[in-house]
């Protein structure tokens, strides 16, 4: 697994400190990362973050212009996907992480065994989601399929075909809404494509081999490097 730090907190010091932590645990577990901070909410929110993977946002409390408290859920709207940890000296701020549905909180100065926590907690709940189910509309009903029911999904002018196991489910949705929704399984392999990486059972840099009838899908060259990525580590 690889998980994508983002730290947003105007105080180096600080920054320096969860990054050697995260690094250091990181490693310890186990798990590739990559770590990106921003100094000021501004620059927070008009940051390009990955929409990749595991992405934990660690957000301090107290921030120039704006709070933390008030920056999540503008984030929130870009990152729907991205579990937010607040973080504070004091211990009252607490409460402000529950009020605006942080995934967790974090106190300062750092303890690893604190920071450690925070990180499997969040593994555990990003693992814990390859077991849930998406909600679509079609045909005029409302059906609930087990993602790992689902092989492919593949959109055309807004309108998706999911192919699952029993059968297939056309309803309107884009590539990048359904991308927001779906866990780290799901990986786009075009323009207009997406696997359920779990019944990959051959991959080469351009083409995947799916499921036991051994369906071949094209893969296009920028999305082959996450795919192979996200390939070896469900493996």
């Amino acid at each position: 697994m690889k998980i994508f730090y983002t730290i947003i907190d105007n105080v180096s010091s600080d920054v320096q400190d969860l990054k050697a932590l995260l690094i250091m645990i990181s490693a310890e577990l186990g798990y590739g990362y990559e770590i990106t901070n921003c100094s000021c909410p501004e620059a927070a929110l008009t940051a390009i973050l990955t929409e990749q993977g595991l992405q934990i946002i660690f957000v301090d409390a107290v921030l120039p212009g704006i709070s933390g408290m008030e920056l999540i859920p503008l984030l929130r709207k870009k990152h729907e996907r991205a579990l937010f940890v607040l973080m504070s000296s004091r211990r009252s701020h607490m409460k402000d992480g529950y009020t605006v549905e942080a995934f967790d909180f974090l106190q300062k100065p750092f303890v690893k065994e604190d920071v450690s926590a925070v990180i499997l907690r969040a593994v555990r709940k990003a693992k814990d989601s390859q077991h849930e189910q998406l909600l679509l509309y079609a045909g005029k009903s409302y059906f609930r399929i087990n993602y790992s029911d689902i092989l492919t999904i593949r959109v055309e002018k807004n309108y998706a075909v999911l192919s699952a196991h029993s059968r297939k489910y056309c309803f309107r949705s884009t590539v990048k809404r359904l991308m927001k929704k779906l866990p780290d399984q799901f990986v786009q392999i075009s323009r207009n494509t997406i696997v359920n990486v779990l019944y990959v059972t051959e991959l080469a840099p351009e083409q995947v081999v799916l499921g036991e009838n051994g369906m071949i899908l094209g893969v296009a060259k920028q999305y082959y490097k996450h795919l192979a990525d996200v390939f070896t580590e469900l493996r």
